[in-house]
């Protein structure tokens, strides 16, 4: 059986700031993006000739999802 990945979302912390990264450092290409019910905002990232997707999750201070940052843990 032959398996594939094509899909990991990563929680951060300021979407601008990630986003920058990924998209001038790495070279990827925003693919989709949007808000969820809840106030969250998601961007889904594709490198270049991949099927693969890596979604952004920004999630505001108050939502079910959020978490205070902790560096190192």
């Amino acid at each position: 059986m032959k398996l594939r990945f094509y899909y990991a979302g990563i929680r951060v912390r300021d979407l601008k700031e990630s986003l920058d990264f990924y998209t001038k450092a790495l070279g990827m290409k925003v693919v989709n993006n949007g808000t969820m019910r809840h106030r969250s905002k998601y961007v889904r990232l594709r490198g270049k000739g991949s099927s693969q997707t890596l979604e952004l999750n920004w999630y505001p201070p108050g939502s079910w999802f959020y978490s205070e940052y902790t560096p190192g843990a």
